[in-house]
This record gives structure tokens, C-alpha cells and sequence, in this order.
């Protein structure tokens, strides 16, 4: 699957900035690009529609998956299961 970065209209979340590629398919997980600026925070929230895949290309990001706090640095990456 090649999906162009024009055919893409990125979305507001919150602060967040969500360029999903893969918005418009029934696939079994996703992939989209995450900007987040400094300081941003927003409600929770949830998505049981694919397995999610998050990977941190630069800087650290800190987030509750259930009561658990994690904090992700540059390159490590999460695989969250759509269950």
C-alpha cells in the first residue's frame, strides 16, 4: 500500500496535530503521524479500531495506558493491541 503524503489531510486533536494514513481503510492496525508541541496534554481517549503502533522519532513523550503512566524517548517504540 503507497499512500502519498497530498492524499493525506492532516486533523486537529486537541493540540495534537494526526496525519493517519490509513483513516479511510478496514485494516487491522494503523499508521499515522503524530506532531506533538511541547506542553501539550488532552483529555483521554480511546480507539478499539486497529492495533496501534507508536514509535518516537524525536523527543519524549508521556502517556496513561490504563492507570499505567509510561514515558517513550526518541526511538523506542509500543505496540498496543486493539483489545
Amino acid at each position: 500500500m503507497f499512500i502519498p503524503k497530498q492524499a493525506v489531510t492532516p486533523i486537529d486533536f486537541e493540540g495534537l496535530t494526526i496525519t493517519d494514513y490509513t483513516a479511510s481503510g478496514n485494516l487491522s492496525s494503523s499508521c499515522a503521524l503524530i506532531r506533538v508541541s511541547p506542553g501539550v496534554s488532552h483529555r483521554k481517549s480511546f480507539s478499539k479500531r486497529s492495533d496501534k503502533y507508536y514509535i518516537v522519532i524525536s523527543g519524549t513523550i508521556r502517556f496513561t495506558l490504563g492507570k499505567e503512566t509510561r514515558t517513550m524517548n526518541t526511538i523506542e517504540n509500543e505496540v498496543f493491541p486493539d483489545d
